[in-house]
């Protein structure tokens, strides 16, 4: 919120269940990059639901070239609509029992398992982006621990600290 940016469009997409649409296109040159990303020709995607508000401006060519859509779909395909942005990295999670029926059960916003530790069938292996772990797993509590990247295990631990502190 309080934040503008200039975008070239590629359209709107809905994530995999339909449960939100999202704006996505590219930062157009002379917008400054969206906070967190490297440059001014990053992929942004917006939830519509968070818009505030969007103006249409015809002060130059909108076009996306034949490789930035290319570029974009092949994104969208590989990480979905909602995480387009982010990076995907290779994550480990350990699941209690609970957290292994209650990852089979809740289909909203699931990473794909790459793969499952064979000696310890509580530790879940996903290559996807730190925000769909975030999304995905923080409610899980006591049922799910980020054994890697240390910094996303950082950022859980941080993140149950503040709420906890918020009881205290």
């Amino acid at each position: 919120r309080g934040n503008h940016f200039t975008i070239k469009p590629y359209g709107i997409k809905s994530d995999p269940l339909s449960m939100f649409h999202y704006l996505i296109g590219y930062n157009a040159i002379n917008a400054p990059a969206k906070p967190g990303y490297k440059a001014a020709s990053d992929i942004l995607s917006f939830r519509m639901s968070r818009l505030d508000s969007v103006e249409i401006q015809y002060l130059s060519s909108g076009k996306l070239t034949h490789k930035e859509l290319e570029t974009l779909e092949s994104e969208i395909e590989k990480k979905g609509v909602q995480f387009v942005t982010s990076e995907k990295s290779i994550i480990k999670v350990w699941l209690s029992d609970a957290g292994i029926k209650r990852y089979e059960s809740q289909a909203h916003l699931r990473p794909p398992v790459l793969s499952i530790d064979s000696k310890d069938h509580h530790i879940y292996c996903f290559e996807c982006t730190d925000a769909q772990i975030l999304f995905y797993f923080f409610e899980f509590g006591k049922d799910a621990k980020i054994l890697s990247p240390s910094e996303l295990a950082e950022r859980f631990k941080i993140k149950y600290k503040d709420a906890f502190d918020l009881y205290s």
